[in-house]
């Protein structure tokens, strides 16, 4: 299991929380991998989470962000509906394995922040 520790940015289009790199390579993410992404919101068990599920058949791809020829996974996650879960400079924590992403508030950081 490898963790990417990022902050939920403001745009103009909404709510992005992006992650980079040799983490993702790591844990098995790479440039054109395909995958779903399911949004749980406070209603659910999995409240105010984010699942990304590896499949061939996904509707999203890992983007090919190569720097000076070398391949470099991009996983841009950039909508209004991310505003629901988390809002502009919150401390996001993503939870990478094989074929499981998992995107949620970093509460530990959160705290930290407010104190």
């Amino acid at each position: 299991m490898i963790i990417i520790n990022t902050v939920a940015k403001q745009t103009k289009r909404g709510v992005r929380v992006w992650m980079e790199g040799g983490k993702l390579t790591q844990a098995g993410w790479n440039c054109g991998d395909r995958f779903n992404i399911e949004f749980f919101d406070s209603t659910k068990h999995y409240n105010g989470r984010i699942r990304l599920t590896k499949t061939p058949q996904g509707k999203h791809k890992v983007t090919n962000g190569s720097r000076n020829g070398t391949p470099r996974p991009i996983i841009d996650l950039h909508s209004k509906r991310l505003e629901k879960l988390f809002k502009a400079c919150t401390a996001i924590k993503c939870t990478l394995e094989n074929d499981l992403i998992i995107v949620k508030q970093d509460q530990q950081q959160n705290r930290e922040t407010k104190e």
